[in-house]
């Protein structure tokens, strides 16, 4: 027994409305995952942008205490060599720039 014309007409017309739903499906689901991808991917770079600029805070502060501490070293050595010279010159007499009479 053979189906009618009409019974496969309408049967083609039902498989190819299934390939169309399948087909639907499939760039509805390449779509989201294309989506999903776009946000992870700026989410991602939000994170190492975020990272970078901690780094660059954290490298500034530490250059600027290594800064203070050669400078603090520079100003100890300076008035150790000033304090040296005036007891050198004037011992334990020195007072402020006075001498002792």
């Amino acid at each position: 027994m053979e189906p009618s014309r009409d019974i496969l007409t309408a049967m083609e017309l039902q498989m190819a409305a299934e390939r169309k739903k399948r087909a639907a499906i499939l760039r509805s689901e390449g779509e989201r995952s294309t989506l999903i991808n776009e946000a992870e991917g700026r989410a991602a770079a939000v994170v190492a942008d975020a990272e970078a600029q901690r780094k660059t805070v954290l490298l500034r502060a530490q250059a600027e205490a290594e800064r203070q501490r050669i400078e603090a070293d520079g100003l100890r050595n300076a008035i150790s060599v000033v304090a040296k010279t005036l007891f050198d010159a004037y011992g334990d007499g020195y007072e402020g720039g006075k001498q002792e009479s």
